[in-house]
């Protein structure tokens, strides 16, 4: 198998970057490696919820949580600052919940902003604290139909997806 090895310092999580600096990676310049998809290791890096605002108050540090499918989140930092990416493990017991309660999307969530290219909000948009969780709700166009749903700002997903962020003032 031809793969490209991960760099020093660079974690190898079964996805191919297209240019040759490690610190250079945007998302949009990831790949699935062939190996990987053939598996079906690509599913999880699907992202299943998103979450972004001024970290913990800072009005010079927007943050953006990103929550995979297998429970790591990228916390990514833009402002002032130079743009930072960090990445965690969810804690096992909010991360089940959410995973079991997005497992059916109620019917009155409305889908998320999300149309294509504008998935990583910006910081001055109406919707730049938007939650975005990815599910399918019952009776879908069709079966299987995923899509990312806004959840309502006082239930049990927003809360977990928040609690998982950390980003909110404590």
């Amino acid at each position: 198998m031809n793969r490209m090895a991960a760099e020093p310092g660079c974690r190898d999580i079964g996805w191919r970057h297209r240019r040759p600096m490690c610190n250079s990676w945007t998302l949009s310049q990831l790949r699935p490696t062939r190996h990987a998809r053939e598996k079906g290791h690509d599913k999880q890096g699907d992202v299943i919820a998103r979450y972004g605002n001024f970290y913990r108050g800072d009005d010079d540090l927007f943050t953006h949580c990103l929550i995979l499918r297998d429970g790591q989140c990228w916390l990514l930092g833009q402002g002032l600052r130079p743009v930072t990416l960090r990445n965690f493990k969810a804690p096992a017991s909010q991360f089940k919940k959410l995973t079991a309660a997005l497992a059916s999307i109620p019917a009155s969530w409305a889908k998320a902003s999300y149309a294509g290219y504008n998935f990583i909000t910006d910081a001055e948009s109406a919707t730049a604290s938007e939650i975005a969780v990815y599910g399918t709700q019952p009776g879908g166009s069709l079966p299987g139909d995923f899509d990312y749903f806004v959840p309502p700002p006082d239930s049990d997903v927003a809360k977990l997806v928040k609690a998982i962020a950390r980003i909110d003032s404590p």
